[in-house]
């Protein structure tokens, strides 16, 4: 069982959604996600493989909700699976950004 200084601790994640993932709202979707969690940052983009990527910071609990989430995707998403990669927290990193 987490204790809540686990719960609050800040870590970075690092992810890529595989699917249908492009050209279905995804990137907008997983904004609109940060956004409702509150106190995330980083950043998403459309990668040239047909995956969708991206880095988000915050409380772990938060974290963790973002990566079910992605999951789920928008309506005409279809996710087949997502990877993660936890990297070192960015200090200053205070915004979340769609990177073209």
């Amino acid at each position: 069982m987490a204790t809540y200084a686990d719960t609050e601790q800040t870590v970075r994640a690092r992810f890529t959604v595989h699917g249908r993932v492009q050209g279905v709202g995804y990137r907008r979707y997983v904004e609109k996600q940060v956004a409702a969690l509150g106190g995330l940052s980083g950043w998403v983009m459309n990668a040239s493989d047909g995956t969708v990527v991206g880095e988000v910071q915050g409380a772990r609990a938060d974290v963790r909700r973002l990566e079910e989430l992605l999951l789920v995707g928008p309506t005409h998403s279809s996710v087949a699976s997502v990877d993660y990669d936890y990297v070192p927290a960015v200090a200053g990193d205070g915004s979340f950004k769609i990177r073209r």
